[in-house]
């Protein structure tokens, strides 16, 4: 019914989980990731703030939000849990026997066409210094799409666009197969990790502190 509610293979993953056969539409809006309650007193979130089509239900991811949007004057919504959660239920036993190693890093969309390669460089070297490997660096579509050069030691990889079937499965597969997962965002792939036990980190700061204190006494010097 709403074109996010396939979205990272969500509707692909609960139609799978209740035996249909056909990806059909669902009669209702489906919270297509995880947004903290604090961030949704804007009413352009749907979901939690005020709804203006209340005949299909919308279903969210926890009793929070539930709460929350119930607060907000909001009906026929329903709190079902994360598609992750039912996609780990379908897949978790193709893991167990699993060695997970190595570490992977997830960085923020670039603002840009071209993800800017210098800054991108920065914090691999930072993960180099101070995790194992193998290492494993997973882009959004467009980044991977622009990313034209190799990096010495880092396999490059990518989940696909968010209208790709199989995206979450690619993602549960990687965070499986490594011990150590790096993101520069509190978005949804650090739930997933905590989930699933993963050591978890969020490397928001990554500049090379050297090199700025090196330009600064150089600027002061010309002075």
């Amino acid at each position: 019914m709403y074109p996010d509610n396939s979205w990272y293979s969500h509707r692909n993953i609960l139609a799978n989980y209740c035996g249909v056969k056909l990806n059909i539409p669902i009669f209702g809006s489906l919270l297509h990731g995880h947004i903290a309650i604090s961030e949704h007193k804007s009413s352009q979130i749907g979901h939690l703030g005020k709804r203006k089509f209340t005949i299909a239900p919308a279903f969210l991811w926890n009793k929070k939000q539930l709460e929350y949007s119930k607060r907000e004057g909001n009906k026929n919504i329903y709190a079902i849990g994360a598609p992750f959660l039912y996609l780990h239920k379908l897949k978790k036993n193709l893991y167990k026997k699993n060695k997970p190693k190595g570490t992977i890093v997830f960085p923020i969309k670039s603002d840009f066409s071209n993800i800017q390669d210098n800054t991108l460089i920065n914090l691999l070297r930072i993960v180099e210094k101070r995790f194992p490997k193998p290492y494993t660096l997973c882009l959004s579509h467009q980044d991977y799409k622009y990313k034209k050069r190799p990096i010495k030691n880092w396999k490059i990889i990518t989940c696909g666009s968010r209208n790709d079937t199989r995206f979450l499965y690619k993602l549960y597969k990687f965070l499986n197969k490594n011990k150590n997962i790096i993101s520069t965002y509190s978005g949804s792939v650090i739930l997933y990790s905590l989930f699933l036990k993963k050591k978890t980190f969020i490397l928001d700061k990554y500049i090379d502190i050297k090199k700025k204190k090196i330009l600064l006494k150089k600027k002061k010097k010309k002075k």
